[in-house]
């Protein structure tokens, strides 16, 4: 069965093809370790985005307190007509969860309570972690390699 946002084309059959070819990377990743800092899902969302050039990263809180970074995708015109504030957000390295997970919010879903855009937030990451790029730029390499 196919769900309301994928049949309605609020979630398009590319969206989803681009947040499986995601998951798919993910899953075939090795584990990696920077000495006492393991990748966070700063480093995993920047690290997707610049090897899937059709999404973003936005950061900020996940819930009240919870820093966290996520990946949108561009609402599909359906979704726009539906809400122009609509958003399609996947999860790559959920809070609190085991598996990524792909939503389509708009303003009447409880999803755009919990995700809580934030600039300053990256600011901060980055401030606490001075080697965040270079990270980002050795996971996009790990993320790339043939399986």
């Amino acid at each position: 069965m196919t769900p309301y946002v994928a049949a309605s084309g609020c979630i398009t059959p590319e969206q989803i093809a681009v947040f499986n070819r995601m998951r798919f990377v993910l899953q075939q990743a090795p584990e990696i370790r920077w000495g006492e800092v393991i990748p966070s899902c700063h480093h995993v969302c920047h690290a997707l985005a610049r090897i899937f050039p059709a999404t973003s990263v936005q950061s900020g809180y996940f819930g009240k307190g919870n820093t966290h970074s996520w990946l949108t995708l561009q609402p599909s015109l359906e979704a726009v007509q539906t809400d122009y504030r609509a958003r399609i957000i996947a999860d790559m390295y959920p809070v609190f969860a085991v598996d990524s997970f792909i939503v389509y919010t708009y303003y009447m879903t409880t999803w755009n309570g919990l995700y809580i855009p934030k600039e300053s937030v990256m600011e901060e990451v980055r401030e606490q972690e001075p080697y965040f790029e270079t990270r980002v730029g050795e996971l996009v390499e790990l993320l790339c390699r043939p399986t």
